[in-house]
């Protein structure tokens, strides 16, 4: 999946530099038409139109209408604007390009496990029936507990997009049973690029890429490791998808930058997590309280 974006942000949101003022920005309104345009240029044969703020009805040339909405698009053009071009390019590949074929496409090397927040499932329940959508017809993306806060959906990375896969269609390709997250774990260790590691004087950020930051919480090898020295246990905020930041537990400047991290990327980043502080116990994160 398109990464740079995410990637930018984060080193934005970490070191942060001189930002575009205001009058540099594009309206929502301009924004959609923005976009509008740039569709109706890559896909001229497809029925395009605006339906409402930040929300746009695309119709192709063989298939049903689709609802098409702006919100995350347009904050994270919000929070780096010069990226302007490659954020509205890197949406409009997933829109354009099917990224629901069927479950025996499902490419099982590149099933990943996605963290996030406890809410999320109940969220796109309720955004599915407030668009008028068949909840009869939708499959609850699998799932397992991680914490009291966070929960590990488990999806196929592809070119374009991240696709959530149901109990049924992990069945269906034979990747359920009790090893199923090890394997995702195994999956995501080898997509991954690089972790970087970011700062010092006992607190880091941690970058991927920008969209599995997050899932680094499951990748017992990065908190074993010798490189992150901090004073006392491992304490982690994950305020957005493509934010890990770690201190030490005894680091009263480190926490507090931690907590600033949080107020920001809650304010600023489309992929939010969660406002809570996690520690490092017997092999993995627990509330920090």
């Amino acid at each position: 999946m398109v990464r740079f974006v995410k990637a930018a942000c984060v080193l934005l949101l970490l070191f942060p530099m001189a930002s575009a003022s205001a009058a540099d920005v594009l309206s929502e309104d301009a924004f959609a038409k923005l976009v509008l345009e740039e569709l109706h240029s890559e896909a001229p044969g497809y029925e395009v139109r605006i339906a409402g703020r930040l929300h746009l009805m695309l119709k192709p040339p063989e298939g049903e209408v689709f609802q098409v909405y702006l919100d995350n698009a347009y904050k994270l053009y919000q929070a780096s604007p010069e990226f302007r071009s490659d954020i509205i390019s890197s949406y409009m590949a997933a829109w354009l390009n099917p990224e629901f074929g069927e479950v025996a496409d499902v490419d099982v090397s590149r099933i990943v496990p996605v963290i996030k927040d406890t809410g999320f499932i109940p969220e796109m329940l309720q955004s599915l029936r407030a668009r008028g959508g068949d909840v009869s017809q939708w499959r609850v993306p699998a799932h397992e507990p991680y914490n009291r806060e966070l929960v590990v959906l488990f999806a196929e990375d592809t070119d374009t997009s991240i696709r959530y896969l149901s109990e049924q269609d992990l069945a269906e390709i034979g990747f359920d049973g009790e090893q199923r997250l090890a394997r995702a774990v195994e999956n995501l260790r080898g997509l991954l690029p690089d972790i970087q590691l970011y700062g010092g004087n006992g607190t880091y950020g941690l970058g991927a890429g920008g969209d599995y930051e997050a899932s680094i919480l499951l990748l017992a090898n990065v908190w074993k490791s010798d490189k992150i020295a901090v004073n006392g246990e491992l304490v982690v905020a994950v305020p957005a998808r493509n934010t890990l930041v770690v201190t030490g537990s005894e680091d009263a400047e480190g926490l507090a930058a931690l907590r600033r991290i949080i107020a920001s990327a809650m304010q600023e980043e489309a992929y939010t997590l969660t406002d809570r502080l996690f520690v490092y116990r017997d092999g993995r994160f627990v509330l920090y309280e």
